[in-house]
């Protein structure tokens, strides 16, 4: 009840917009707590429909993902900007290119107002290039040449930070891994393989449980089922938006509300969107984002220790789906150095 949403200063509901909001916000706020916060955008009248809904509290936009993505960079750079993000971290989120418009940004914890423009001054080339760049290229599997740096007969157990990165120490110093995105990289290695032809193991549930889909979703699914389907999900149509989903992927089972994962997974897909990729990837890494362990998650040695031997075994060890670093490592003679001078 905290989220506002004004286009050309009447207030609308949209779960689409309020999704790029929310998800700019991933990893900082806890399950099921929700940011407050204000946009007003402006529009050419022309570029949307206000006639869909009765009360007029729904409109449909015509360059709808356009929106969607201004709208999540701006929220990451505020968030960003104003150090809300978490601050160990492996990348600065990009700045946004304000070519087209000053967009004048506000900011208190956890609360974002920001009174923006989205007319489309010089046409829809100088549109475009209000995000161009804000996405990260994609690394996809190649035959790893990169040797695992912890496979030391006698090496010492590793250790967390903040839940959220494992330290292992080295001869030459020591290795910091990102667990989330390292997870990211093992899963969506594990499902490209299962989209080339290697069987997935599934988990069938106790009962069906009856997924209720919005037609967006249902399109998808209706696109892409036999590749949902190599991934482990056991689905059937049951008429109209209504599907049975009869079994999980095995190695995911253990999730609470594993069952959930094929909502999520159709939801992140709309999210990636943008990305140029081809459908099969995007799907691959939209369940790999979903179900991999998330910063913050409590890791047992043995549990670290698989991780790292797991993502070592990947094509791309290095860095997530993505492209984003997975793996730092810090020599001990630089460190002396910098102590020193």
């Amino acid at each position: 009840g905290q989220q506002f949403l004004m286009v050309n200063g009447r207030f609308i509901k949209s779960p689409y917009l309020n999704h790029a909001v929310t998800s700019a916000y991933q990893n900082i706020l806890a399950d099921g707590a929700h940011p407050f916060y204000v946009l007003f955008l402006k529009l050419d009248p022309a570029r949307i429909d206000v006639n869909i809904h009765p009360t007029k509290q729904e409109i449909k936009f015509e360059d709808e993902k356009i929106i969607y993505n201004m709208i999540k960079a701006t929220v990451r750079h505020a968030l960003n900007q104003f150090n809300v993000t978490p601050s160990l971290d492996f990348d600065q989120s990009p700045i946004i290119s304000q070519a087209g418009g000053h967009l004048p940004i506000s900011e208190e914890k956890h609360k974002v107002i920001i009174p923006s423009s989205f007319s489309k001054p010089g046409g829809d080339e100088a549109w475009e290039k209000l995000y161009s760049g804000l996405e990260r290229e994609t690394v996809t599997a190649q035959p790893s040449e990169i040797e695992n740096p912890l496979a030391e007969a006698e090496r010492k157990a590793p250790y967390q930070i903040h839940q959220s990165y494992i330290i292992s120490e080295i001869s030459s110093g020591f290795v910091m891994v990102d667990q989330q995105r390292a997870h990211e990289r093992i899963l969506y290695e594990k499902f490209i393989a299962n989209l080339a032809g290697q069987s997935a193991g599934v988990q069938r549930l106790l009962f069906p449980k009856t997924l209720e889909l919005p037609r967006d979703q249902v399109t998808i699914l209706q696109a892409h089922l036999a590749e949902i389907q190599a991934f482990g999900f056991d689905l059937e149509h049951f008429g109209d938006e209504t599907y049975l989903l009869h079994g999980v992927p095995a190695h995911l089972a253990h999730l609470d509300q594993a069952e959930n994962l094929v909502v999520e997974l159709l939801e992140q897909f709309l999210s990636n969107l943008d990305l140029e990729l081809k459908a099969e990837q995007k799907l691959a890494l939209s369940l790999a984002q979903k179900s991999a362990r998330p910063r913050g998650t409590a890791l047992s040695v043995e549990e670290m220790r698989s991780l790292i031997d797991q993502l070592f075994t990947c094509g791309s060890p290095l860095y997530s789906p993505t492209g984003k670093k997975c793996v730092l490592t810090f020599d001990l003679n630089e460190l002396q150095e910098k102590m020193n001078a």
